[in-house]
């Protein structure tokens, strides 16, 4: 007995084949067979037992989930308001925003984020870091995709008083949610550096630090636009990459998103 059976399905392979009016079965969570629709037959219910639920899957392509490698939960409600604002928005609109956050905003956030990625056969994300991700993880863990988590981290000063903290306080927000949930259902929680000039060499140290600790990932946004590059090599005296290589922080741990402008 299956407990799914989805018929007439087109279903893409690793390989990249497309095999064409499949029937495909799950059982208990998991795929058991994909055969030919016209070489599957059904087996009739036992008695006590429930009727498998059938899925007609034809036009229909059954594909792995999609990955969305690169997202913040704490942005989802600046949609829209930010596509034409010309020169750095970070600044100007991003960071005055996500200072106004609360734990119901980034509720409803994760909510309508977690909506899109089912919706768009998005499975599994990496979330950039933002605040009050308590919040936004209880969501996750509820809706089953597979995320990974992080706090944003950040140190200058300057930073609106709602977020500003010092080195000790940014990690200890990150061991906090970790703490509490990653293995929690399909969530990982991640460590991160929010941006390079941004964050201090001892919050580098013991990001990094932690995250060796606790076997998990660094991230960090890295080379996202010239300003950034700039910062780095007027207070490091060398480039972003060159900095995090002196650091010790450079391994097969270590995510670094966007990445433009290299050298």
């Amino acid at each position: 007995m299956v407990d799914l059976r989805i018929t007439h399905v087109s279903v893409l392979t690793e390989d990249g084949t497309i095999l064409k009016d499949q029937t495909v079965d799950v059982t208990d969570g998991r795929f058991s067979k994909i055969a030919p629709a016209s070489e599957s037959s059904l087996k009739v219910k036992e008695p006590g037992k429930a009727a498998p639920q059938v899925l007609d899957g034809c036009g229909k392509l059954l594909m792995p989930g999609l990955a969305d490698c690169h997202m913040h939960t704490g942005q989802q409600l600046l949609k829209g308001r930010v596509l034409d604002e010309l020169p750095m928005i970070w600044t100007r609109i991003m960071l005055p925003f996500e200072s106004t956050l609360t734990p119901e905003k980034m509720k409803l956030s994760a909510q309508l984020a977690a909506l899109e990625m089912i919706r768009s056969g998005t499975t599994a994300f990496i979330d950039a870091g933002s605040y009050y991700m308590e919040d936004a993880a209880r969501v996750y863990a509820e809706s089953g995709l597979r995320g990974a988590l992080s706090y944003s981290t950040m140190d200058e000063e300057g930073l609106p008083q709602s977020i500003a903290m010092d080195a000790q306080e940014a990690v200890r927000r990150t061991d906090s949610l970790y703490d509490g949930f990653h293995g929690n259902g399909n969530l990982k929680v991640y460590y991160s550096l929010r941006a390079l000039n941004s964050c201090s060499s001892r919050l580098v140290e013991l990001e990094a630090g932690h995250a060796r600790e606790r076997g998990t990932m660094l991230q960090a946004h890295m080379n996202e636009y010239m300003g950034e590059v700039n910062g780095i090599i007027k207070r490091e005296g060398m480039r972003p990459y060159e900095y995090l290589e002196k650091m010790q922080v450079l391994d097969s741990h270590f995510l670094g998103a966007h990445s433009l402008i290299l050298s």
